[in-house]
């Protein structure tokens, strides 16, 4: 059309779909529509959903309808309100990548290419969304002062932790902005839009919206002017039905935005509630007799909401504070330690799995191993956010062993969880294992355990791999469970799955009556733990191991050191009380001398370790000789 810069398509790009829902409005809808064929952005498809009672807006898009072959129009047969005309042009988008233009507001040229250099950029899909400040502006087009609402977040362009960004525009006001404002991936937007926890929002649908991508991922803040966003009088005039819809919705977020990872901490809750009741008393002045009967119910649910989060706090703390002498003692606190190695999308889902933990002291080391910096770009965000994260990238590649071992070091926690940068801990892991030892005056309890379901590559569980060793709680004489960790498998877990005390840790990470494991590290470590005393067997999934291809314990090799490593404990174990029946030992030689057979008829060795293993077995056998005499 006449006054519009032509920018060729490229259909390399990915395909924007900019969806505009428009209603009586055609002088503003055809200024809205002329803001995106401005775009520099070279992939763009328009849909128009006309929801107007004339045919006013109709004949004013004529023009364009006509010339412009990346616009659809479609006028619905019947009104069908907003929030059905918001879904219908969303149904009818075809683009990897969503943008609403209210049809009174307007784009800048530059804001869909500036924000999809977000997307194209994030190579691991960990941005859900993109905006920017975005401009006032009256009916006839002038430019109005920022006000609170509008006034830019942040001084330079900067990636947001999404749950913290969540948090604030549910204890404040919705900063990120309207439809207009925001580029989103669609596959991202896993519920109807204005739709959050199943519930359909009548006035807040885009903080409903923007709260569904933000609980998957950061975002992006653009400080510069990207969009307008048109005031005047048939858009600010707010009715009394609408602003007990926004109370209503509210209210809503602040009881279940908790599942979504939101409003986790007491004083996110506490500050979301004040501002909600706040915010009724400010507008109860404005409604009329029915609506002040209304807000003072919805003020009672959200105070009784307030009350019953105190009550469980109180219980919470009495539960895990130990009183010495009438003075509370904090809880103490755990170490999550997370070595890693080239999986930045599996770590980044691992630490917020730990991020979502309920137990209130926690720091979380991060040692990156990595043969580049893929990992720590995605987790970069995150150290902005959270000061008690601890990361370090090693100057060169160091070796699982030793970068198990500097986490440890690196750590301060009277407590140690490892966490595999592949695994996830289940949000209540270590607050329920943090009950036992808090309960255990004696300190008998030497390590914490629980069920664990196998995972796939998509975290998705596997049938095979569901192996519950007790139907219920149980604490296990530490000897005995030792020797049936030696007699049978590693039921008690990998990393992931243990939570210890640091002083009872007194060999280093991995090692066993003096000697380094090499494949065994786990079971090393919890040898030398049970050797000590008890254990704890918690029987719900407090973590997810995750079975792949592309891990270490996948690769045969490994399979000759797992035998020296049992080999070892066979002949050792004895020193640290474990295997001290006679038919219990018997019965572990025995099994190892199979898992040999088995490894050499099964898997290519090479001559050295065929060597090797025959020296072991045949070492087997006069011990199991010299049992039987």
């Amino acid at each position: 059309m006449k006054g519009m810069k032509h920018v060729e398509k490229d259909n390399s790009l990915p395909l924007v779909s900019v969806l505009i829902p428009t209603y009586n409005r055609p002088h503003y809808v055809t200024l809205a529509v002329q803001s995106v064929l401005r775009q520099t952005y070279p992939n763009i498809e328009i849909i128009i959903t006309d929801d107007s009672t004339n045919d006013a807006t109709k004949e004013a898009l004529v023009p364009f309808v006509n010339s412009c072959h990346n616009l659809t129009y479609i006028k619905n047969d019947h009104n069908l309100g907003g929030e059905k005309n918001f879904q219908k042009v969303y149904s009818l988008s075809k683009g990897e990548y969503v943008n609403y233009l209210m049809d009174d507001d307007l784009f800048l040229p530059e804001k869909i290419k500036r924000m999809m250099e977000y997307f194209l950029q994030d190579k691991f899909g960990t941005i859900k969304l993109v905006t920017s400040h975005r401009r006032a502006i009256d009916e006839y087009g002038r430019e109005l002062s920022d006000s609170k609402y509008t006034e830019p977040r942040a001084a330079q362009e900067v990636i947001m932790n999404g749950w913290i960004a969540g948090n604030s525009i549910i204890s404040e006001f919705n900063w990120i902005g309207e439809p207009t404002t925001v580029l989103f991936r669609k596959k991202d937007l896993i519920e109807p839009f204005g739709t959050f926890c199943g519930r359909q929002y009548r006035s807040g649908v885009d903080v409903a919206s923007w709260l569904v991508l933000l609980a998957q991922g950061n975002m992006a803040y653009i400080p510069d002017t990207l969009s307008y966003g048109r005031y005047h009088e048939s858009n600010l005039s707010k009715s009394e039905d609408t602003r007990l819809r926004a109370i209503m919705d509210w209210i809503h977020l602040i009881f279940h935005s908790y599942k979504k990872g939101f409003l986790r901490s007491t004083v996110d809750r506490k500050g979301a509630i004040e501002s909600c009741i706040h915010h009724i008393q400010m507008i109860k002045p404005t409604v009329g007799e029915k609506g002040k009967q209304e807000l003072a119910f919805y003020a009672h649910l959200v105070k009784q909401q307030a009350a019953e989060m105190e009550e469980k706090e109180a219980s919470y703390m009495k539960k895990y504070y130990r009183f010495k002498t009438n003075t509370a003692k904090p809880l103490p606190l755990v170490s999550v330690l997370i070595p890693t190695y080239n999986r930045p999308h599996y770590v980044q889902l691992a630490l917020e799995s730990v991020l979502h933990q309920t137990y209130p002291n926690i720091e979380i080391i991060i040692g990156d191993d990595s043969t580049n910096n893929d990992t720590k770009e995605v987790l970069k965000p995150y150290l902005h956010c959270y000061p008690f994260i601890t990361y370090y990238k090693n100057e060169q590649n160091i070796g699982g062993e030793l970068n198990f071992q500097k986490v440890y070091e690196y750590s301060k926690g009277e407590y140690i969880n490892y966490l595999m940068d592949d695994d996830l801990f289940h949000p209540q892991k270590i607050e329920w294992m943090m009950e036992y030892y808090l309960d255990d005056t004696d300190e008998n309890y030497k390590l914490v355990t629980s069920f664990r379901p196998i995972i796939d590559g998509e975290g998705e569980i596997i049938p095979e791999g569901l192996y519950q060793r007790y139907p219920h709680d149980l604490v296990i004489n530490g000897l005995e469970a030792g020797d049936s960790l030696v007699e049978e498998f590693n039921w008690i877990g990998e990393p992931t799955t243990v939570l210890f005390r640091r002083k009872d840790l007194i060999e280093p990470y991995g090692s066993f009556a003096g000697r380094q494991y090499y494949n065994s590290v786990d079971v090393a470590s919890w040898l030398t733990l049970l050797a000590q005393g008890d254990m704890v067997y918690i029987k719900d999934p407090l973590s997810f191991t995750r079975s792949h291809d592309n891990q270490v314990g996948n690769r045969q090799s490994l399979r000759v050191s797992t035998t020296t490593d049992w080999v070892h404990v066979l002949f050792h174990g004895e020193k640290k009380g474990f295997l001290k029946d006679v038919g219990k030992k018997r019965r572990s030689i025995a099994l190892c001398m199979s898992h040999i057979h088995h490894v050499m008829v099964h898997y290519p060795l090479t001559s050295a370790q065929v060597q090797e293993m025959m020296f072991y077995k045949a070492c087997l056998q006069q011990y199991l000789h010299t049992l039987q005499e």
